[in-house]
């Protein structure tokens, strides 16, 4: 940091997370604590604003406020927020960039091109600060734009497959039940 140089070509799999090696300096430099403090203030500060800023307005779009508020002090509640992610800077930056996506899902009043260019520079920053994170959200994206897609061909296909899925699955039959 002393150089205001990244080198690269270092070996180990964190000299790849810029969310470590570039964006902890950057803080450093523009705050001008030490870059310690950075990782044992900032970054846990940061990422314990994900439950109550941004969980909970994704929550309060879909359920009641007591309802959304439990979900946030769910996910508090695990030891894992409050104990493990103080130690994992570069997954704290990728929750927060993951919450950042589903909070761009759920709104309703942003323009679209803001919307898709947002959503491209938040799904980049998830991907280079922590891979492990982006994959699963990219998985999750596949299953639920297949989900959708399947959907919608048995919607068009007069539910006969829609229905005969929930059938199976234990649901009742919503033709059948037509009068």
């Amino acid at each position: 940091m002393d150089n205001a140089f990244w080198d690269s070509t270092s070996p180990g799999n964190v000299n790849a997370m810029l969310s470590v090696v570039l964006m902890a300096p950057i803080y450093s430099y523009i705050t001008g604590l030490d870059l310690t403090w950075v990782f044992k203030l900032v970054y846990p500060l940061t990422f314990a604003l994900v439950p109550p800023l941004g969980l909970y307005h994704v929550f309060r779009r879909q359920v009641e406020a007591k309802s959304a508020f439990l979900a946030c002090f769910f996910f508090v509640s695990f030891i894992i927020f409050y104990a493990e992610m103080a130690s994992l800077a570069r997954q704290e930056i990728a929750e927060l960039f993951l919450v950042l996506l589903i909070m761009l899902m759920v709104a309703r009043n942003i323009p679209r091109t803001t919307n898709f260019t947002l959503f491209v520079v938040f799904g980049a920053s998830l991907a280079i600060s922590h891979y492990g994170t982006s994959y699963i959200y990219l998985l999750a994206l596949i299953a639920v734009w297949l989900y959708m897609t399947l959907s919608s061909i048995a919607a068009t296909r007069g539910d006969t497959m829609l229905n005969r899925s929930r059938t199976a699955v234990g649901g009742r039959d919503h033709q059948a039940e037509a009068p």
